[in-house]
């Protein structure tokens, strides 16, 4: 799938592959810019495909996993699907980015992400505590939708954030999704792995 924000700047270039390693390239802007596309496009598909309103929250979202070592082994268990893997010391620093992340609001960090909210998402009443049930009282006339800021390698061409999703009261899932970055430096959606579901 097309990014424009990604292809205007090109294909990424990794500066060194000492910066490409270390935390501070997850937290860096270009990485910032690239995971607020990537926001952007995963949303868009969202809005078009849905059936009926849906809303989009402005906060945090914090990992599944509370511990970091916790996190650190699903993206070790995400990197090598399938496999026994041992976490490393650089799935301990993308666990410690990714929570830093979680901390962050994407619609707040990414104004391309507001506008699109702006423009499509569901606007709750402000008296709404929770969104009002269908008369069958299953499922929620509008679904909620909460993503997370991105996790983006440049030197590994890879992108990681957390979503959930709420359609009643019974009715919700999230899940790690995943995307990367091919030869002509555009990224697409890779895989979807279901972390909970309810």
């Amino acid at each position: 799938m097309f990014l424009s924000a990604c292809q205007e700047a090109g294909p990424v270039k990794v500066r060194g592959q000492e910066e490409a390693k270390s935390q501070s390239s997850y937290l860096s802007e270009e990485a910032r810019e690239i995971g607020c596309a990537i926001l952007v496009d995963y949303m868009s598909s969202r809005f078009q495909e849905t059936d009926k309103p849906l809303f989009l929250t402005d906060g945090a979202y914090r990992s599944t996993f509370d511990e970091v070592t916790g996190t650190a082994a699903f993206l070790a268990q995400i990197e090598k699907p399938g496999e026994d893997t041992n976490v490393t010391p650089e799935h301990i620093e993308k666990a410690q980015a990714l929570n830093k992340l979680g901390d962050l609001s994407p619609t707040k960090e990414c104004p391309a992400l507001k506008a699109l909210k702006a423009e499509n998402s569901h606007k709750p009443d402000d008296d709404e505590d929770y969104p009002p049930l269908t008369d069958d009282n299953l499922f929620f006339l509008y679904d909620t939708y909460s993503v997370q800021v991105p996790l983006v390698d440049l030197a590994k061409g890879e992108a990681v954030f957390e979503t959930s999703y709420v359609c009643g009261p019974e009715c919700a899932n999230g899940a790690v999704v995943t995307y990367r970055r091919a030869d002509d430096g555009n990224w697409s959606p890779a895989e979807t792995m279901p972390t909970w579901i309810s």
